[in-house]
């Protein structure tokens, strides 16, 4: 009621945040196999409903030739998912599911969940390293990964992807790119569950609710600073 934000930053930083806070406990109190457990069945769970998801969508388009053309004719990111790829889906509609059991495949909104399988599968090995106290060295390595997929673009894997199928269709989110915002969502959650998340100072809190509440201000009366906000992401 008091406000949103309408792109994903959050939902990321959050989703490593409660991720430290739920298998993170298994692993302080020892217990390597409910921690191993917790993550397996977290990514068992999302790898069936990718594929629950993706299993419809390709049933649909079997079945259902209205359903080709509603299909063909959705409003989509033209940079994203091409024509070509949306011709390639419908005309070989299992061809395309048999390249997405294996993540190669992501049409429209079905790319968020093979993210969090990857995002899973990176958990245990960051708070391990947590663990050893070895917060510097991740956030080093983490943010290294950010700045190195400016020097190794994105459609340069791709290109190599589709050296195998040319139809590859991968994660609108960068992988590279968006494990930054997740992996320092772990940090944080795994100093708040052991309790070495340091306070933040009355002068700074002080500040964060002055800034909270200009924001607020500016993002439902339609304010903005005089050399332009962009009010839409704020």
């Amino acid at each position: 009621p008091f406000g949103y934000f309408t792109d994903p930053e959050g939902f990321f930083f959050l989703s490593g945040f409660v991720a430290a806070l739920v298998v993170g406990k298994s692993l302080l109190e020892g217990d390597v196999l409910r921690f191993r457990e917790k993550i397996l069945s977290r990514v068992k769970q999302l790898y069936l409903f990718e594929m629950a998801l993706l299993g419809g969508l390709t049933l649909a388009l079997v079945l259902s030739p209205a359903y080709v053309q509603s299909y063909l004719s959705f409003n989509v990111d033209p940079t994203y998912l091409t024509l070509e790829r949306r011709l390639f889906f419908a005309e070989h509609p299992l061809e395309a599911f048999s390249l997405g059991s294996v993540f190669l495949f992501q049409p429209w909104f079905l790319d968020l969940l093979p993210l969090y399988v990857y995002f899973t599968l990176l958990t245990p090995l960051v708070l391990k390293q947590l663990l050893k106290g070895h917060y510097k060295r991740v956030i080093a390595l983490s943010f290294g990964v950010w700045l190195l997929n400016f020097s190794t673009p994105e459609n340069m894997i791709m290109g190599a992807l589709r050296q195998f199928h040319p139809q590859v269709l991968m994660n609108f989110f960068n992988l590279m790119a968006w494990q930054l915002l997740y992996v320092m969502g772990l940090v944080f959650g795994f100093l708040k569950l052991t309790k070495k998340l340091p306070k933040l100072s009355r002068p700074l809190q002080t500040l964060a609710v002055v800034l909270a509440s200009l924001f607020f201000f500016m993002k439902h009366w339609g304010c903005s600073f005089p050399w332009g906000t962009d009010l839409h992401n704020l």
